[in-house]
């Protein structure tokens, strides 16, 4: 039987349902000053089938854009700014060729100065009451290079401030909180977009008469039970409801009648030997997110007092709760019999460390908690963030775990600074006067006795500050809040840092995963050292 459902493959598959959802999207890309949109949703719930869909949408120049471009970053991610601009230039060039070919013509790839090519392209776009919407799925990966800069950004905000483009993005995350530097995060490019993002998550009970219509082509009814049977055991993912779907597609015949009964078996046959699918929807999810999947799973549900709102949102955005009285319940059978044959690993952690492999298998999640207790402490989120970007990387890329952590430092100074100086940003004459006479002659402390700009300056004050020993003489503490301690810990990581943004003048040692987690750990300490000092 030929059927449109694809669970995965090369090309990204047709979309079905989500019809509420477009139509919202519509809302904001068609009316008469359209926004700029960010699509967010976790792995595998259609992101890309989504937008893939909207730029076709868009595409014949039908609507109220010339054309529409779709610019896949999930793959080969741009590792730099002018790597990201030619892939950008060149998705442009391509879509414009057959609707203004002399605007494409502005757009020569082998010149360096692209984004002013591009500024001239839309620019005349504008003066022909032109516009053009460019979809950028995966942003998420860009924002996960360390080469891509706050000039890339402020150069896209340019861009997009013209009425000739519209951009939507699609990411796991709101944009602002996937940057991984300090410096991108404060680029006025956020600012653009609809200020609350629009969440795919789950298929909805409206979108199943979609999804079941191409069966029902072919002449294979569904009735009311299987239907029913297909929500429960899905619970509305899209990519379980497609495996579902397909199996279905695959094996039913024109004439037939499909029965809760035969939903139950290919469901129960699905677990026996579980997709890939299955394992990756389980491996996206937090360490807390497993705990509660599986806590709803072996119970008649949690209530919901007991549940935090997040971690209600997180059951129920990722259609694996459903709130029912004072409870939250499974919604999500396939995931709920994979979470309690896997065992809750919250619960488990502290035994799964006996063996290296175990540890290796289970360190992350040990991070994740451990940062959870920093939520308590009153961390700075920002802080917290730049720790959450580590962790995700420590088992599959190290090395980048190392490049959060220079963000991270930055952010302690600033927060460190604010505490201890005024907003003049001076030293006060009695620390210098400490300074000189414990023989400190820093060669960054000019007339003005402003604070230096560099981070190594920075912290060579901070150690002045806390207590340094010059040969036999301790110079007096003369911080009002940060400790010996906890200096010495934001140092050690300022080192690191540094040496994470130079690994390829260290060919000899690539950061391993022990490496990364001792790092993460440090910065952990860190954070909740600082917390308390500057509290």
């Amino acid at each position: 039987m030929n059927h449109p459902y694809q669970v995965m493959g090369t090309t990204v598959p047709k979309m079905l349902g989500r019809r509420r959802l477009i139509e919202q999207i519509e809302r904001h890309v068609s009316k008469p000053s359209p926004d700029h949109v960010q699509i967010v949703g976790p792995r595998l719930y259609g992101k890309s089938v989504l937008l893939a869909d909207l730029a076709g949408r868009h595409k014949t120049g039908k609507t109220q854009y010339a054309t529409a471009a779709y610019v896949d970053l999930r793959h080969a991610p741009p590792a730099d700014d002018a790597n990201f601009r030619r892939r950008f230039a060149e998705t442009v060039k391509v879509a414009l060729a057959p609707v203004f070919p002399e605007v494409a013509e502005f757009i020569d790839l082998a010149d360096g100065g692209l984004h002013e090519l591009l500024d001239l392209a839309f620019q005349e776009l504008e003066q022909r009451q032109a516009r053009m919407l460019v979809v950028l799925d995966g942003f998420d990966h860009v924002l996960s290079g360390a080469g891509i800069t706050r000039t890339l950004w402020d150069q896209l905000r340019s861009l997009a401030q013209k009425s000739s483009l519209r951009l939507v993005t699609g990411s796991r995350q709101p944009l602002r909180e996937l940057c991984r530097t300090e410096e991108s995060r404060t680029s006025d490019f956020w600012e653009i977009f609809y200020d609350a993002p629009i969440l795919i998550g789950p298929f909805i009970e409206d979108d199943w008469d979609d999804l079941l219509a191409p069966l029902i082509a072919n002449g294979v009814a569904v009735d009311s039970s299987a239907r029913k049977e297909l929500m429960n055991w899905s619970g509305g993912v899209p990519v379980l409801a497609a495996a579902l779907l397909e199996r279905i597609a695959e094996t039913a015949q024109s004439g037939q009648a499909v029965t809760k009964n035969n939903v139950d078996i290919i469901a129960t046959r699905m677990l026996e030997q579980p997709p890939a699918h299955l394992e990756q929807l389980w491996d996206d999810c937090s360490v807390e997110l497993r705990g509660d999947i599986a806590a709803v799973s072996e119970s008649e549900g949690i209530a919901l007092s007991e549940l935090s709102a997040p971690r209600q949102r997180a059951l129920e955005g990722r259609g694996y709760g459903l709130p029912s009285g004072n409870k939250i319940r499974s919604a999500c059978r396939l995931m709920a019999k994979y979470s309690l044959e896997q065992g809750p690993v919250v619960a488990d952690l502290k035994r799964l460390f006996g063996a290296m492999t175990d540890y290796m298998a289970n360190v992350e999640g040990f991070l994740e908690l451990r940062v959870g207790h920093l939520a308590s402490q009153g961390a700075d989120q920002q802080l917290v963030t730049y720790l959450k970007h580590s962790i995700r990387d420590v088992a599959t890329s190290p090395e980048m775990s190392l490049v959060a952590i220079r963000s991270l430092v930055q952010r302690a100074l600033q927060l460190i600074w604010a505490k201890e100086l005024d907003s003049s940003r001076t030293f006060p004459d009695d620390w210098i006067m400490e300074w000189q006479y414990g023989g400190a002659t820093p060669r960054w402390l000019d007339d003005r006795k402003r604070l230096p700009s560099g981070d190594g300056e920075q912290m060579h004050a901070l150690d002045l500050l806390t207590g340094k020993k010059i040969g036999p003489r301790l110079i007096d503490r003369k911080a009002k809040a940060l400790t010996r301690s906890t200096f010495l810990l934001l140092d050690n990581l300022r080192s690191i840092g540094d040496f994470g943004q130079h690994l390829k003048d260290y060919p000899e040692c690539p950061p391993t995963t022990s490496f990364a987690v001792a790092v993460i750990g440090i910065a952990i300490e860190c954070v909740s050292a600082l917390t308390r000092d500057l509290a």
